[in-house]
């Protein structure tokens, strides 16, 4: 403080003594034009007083007037009237201790003729000092208020962004996510809806065959690693964009059942969940349980049928009627061979006719008829589809006409199929004397979650279907049946290397 009220102080003596009419009066010795000129620069200054002497140090000019025509005896003006030199003095005077800044009068021909005093108290420095920091202290104290209410909106703001969660909490709940993530045997890939990859885990890398890592994919588009991608984009209007769940798609080459969940803010799509699981293990699964399903089937309805026959063999054996139980034995053992044999003369896929023969044997314990079309024949070549995906679509299917038809009490109970595949096309059309679509529009119908039951829990199984007929590059037709029912129809085409084939066979033949 100290240094800058000196700096202040030689400034203005040296502004003082540099003015052409102050050096030309102390030149000519005009004392009274001197003295007016000093009282008003002292005046206009903010000095405590602005002193000027001649060469023999006689004041010409004080701010107290007893002090004029007096000899200054500070004894610090050597440097300014010898040697000619300004600069900052800190000296007991006339009023006290002051801090003051010496500046020569120098005429243009280099000749000094006087001194320059202005200075400062230093008793006075502390009201200056107070006067000054005031209202920088002041605005100091406002802006440090501010700072503190900016400071708490803002961390009011951050904290309902990150969820009201402290640091220690975000930090646990992200280590948290990560370890599920990396825990979880499906592909878990988050993106935004443009596709950038916000995290993915090793079971997504895995399963799409992607040799990177996951830091190396973050912030990096989906698009780069996965084709087509098209699942994994979303639109930015909330209604445009709907949960998918158990969507069956195809990236890298691979079949995927997927689940994509949106992420929203407000009005906004910002992006997107997806679940992967390989369809091959959700078909070998489904594949199991269908089986055992069929083998529990075949084992109620035979143990159905024995009890009975039991129950009259006993009876027959118990009156001596020997040839009658011996006939019904060589019946029963016919019967079940016949259907056997019809089954698996037409149907070579074994998983296929063993779904047949327990359908069959169901829709008996029904009280229903299932008949095979006397044109089914499948040999099962060249289908875009495999065993364990036909065997779904076509047990849906006749697991539909069952309860439909069973809901008619005006039905003859026969529920009809046919299999082909002889020809260009794999062939599969189940007809059923049930309720029909009712109301309801048969394309509504292949939507998932939609039924024409009234129970819950229905309407996946025509989902699923149509899933697997489009995978397949084929076409579901779904009509009413006269005089009652429904009747499905669906349409394979076999791959295009038999197609090509037998074009060429064709066109062999006819050279």
């Amino acid at each position: 403080m100290l240094n800058q009220v000196g700096s202040k102080a030689l400034i203005q003596a040296q502004t003082i003594a540099s003015t052409p009419e102050v050096i030309v009066n102390m030149e000519n010795g005009e004392n009274d034009k001197i003295a007016f000129i000093f009282q008003r620069l002292n005046q206009l200054s903010d000095a405590d007083y602005i002193v000027i002497a001649d060469l023999q140090e006689i004041r010409l000019y004080h701010p107290n007037p007893a002090h004029i025509n007096k000899k200054i005896n500070s004894k610090d003006n050597h440097n300014a009237l010898v040697n000619g030199k300004s600069y900052v003095s800190k000296r007991v005077g006339e009023s006290g201790l002051s801090i003051r800044g010496k500046a020569p009068i120098i005429t243009p021909e280099g000749k000094i003729v006087g001194v320059i005093s202005v200075g400062y108290l230093i008793e006075k420095l502390s009201d200056r000092i107070r006067y000054y920091a005031l209202p920088i202290f002041g605005v100091v104290v406002l802006a440090i208020i501010l700072a503190f209410i900016g400071a708490a909106i803002f961390s009011a703001h951050i904290k309902s962004q990150m969820f009201n969660m402290e640091p220690q909490e975000i930090a646990q709940t992200l280590q948290i996510k990560k370890s599920v993530m990396q825990s979880m045997y499906e592909g878990l890939i988050a993106t935004t809806r443009d596709g950038t990859v916000l995290s993915i885990n090793k079971s997504a890398l895995k399963m799409l065959g992607i040799a990177k890592s996951q830091e190396e994919l973050k912030g990096r588009s989906i698009q780069e690693f996965v084709t087509p991608a098209t699942f994994f984009l979303s639109s930015k209007k909330v209604e445009a964009v709907q949960d998918v769940a158990d969507e069956i798609i195809t990236c890298n080459g691979e079949n995927f059942i997927a689940t994509r969940v949106k992420m929203t803010n407000n009005d906004e799509i910002m992006g997107s969940v997806v679940s992967l699981r390989r369809q091959d293990d959700i078909t070998t699964l489904t594949t199991q349980l269908a089986q055992a399903q069929h083998y529990l089937d075949n084992l109620r309805v035979i143990r159905h049928e024995h009890d009975n026959k039991l129950s009259t063999l006993c009876g027959l054996l118990q009156i001596g009627a020997y040839d009658k139980a011996l006939q019904i034995l060589e019946n029963t053992h016919s019967k079940q061979q016949a259907i056997i044999d019809s089954v698996t003369n037409a149907i070579k896929s074994r998983v296929i006719a063993g779904l047949l023969l327990g359908k069959i044997s169901r829709a008996e314990e029904l009280d229903l008829k299932l008949e095979l079309d006397p044109m089914s024949a499948l040999v099962g070549d060249n289908w875009p589809i495999n065993e364990e995906e036909l065997s779904t679509m076509i047990g849906n299917l006749l697991d539909n006409a069952f309860e439909s038809t069973i809901l008619n009490t005006q039905s003859n109970k026969i529920i009809s199929l046919l299999i082909n595949d002889i020809g260009s096309e794999l062939i599969v059309v189940v007809s059923d004397n049930g309720t029909g679509f009712g109301n309801n529009d048969p394309l509504n119908l292949l939507r998932r979650g939609m039924t024409s039951k009234t129970e819950k829990g229905h309407g996946i199984g025509l989902h699923l279907v149509n899933q697997y007929v489009k995978k397949a590059g084929g076409t579901l037709m779904m009509e009413e049946s006269e005089p009652q029912g429904a009747t499905f129809s669906i349409y394979i085409p076999k791959i295009l290397q038999e197609t090509e084939s037998l074009q060429k066979g064709t066109i062999d033949e006819g050279i």
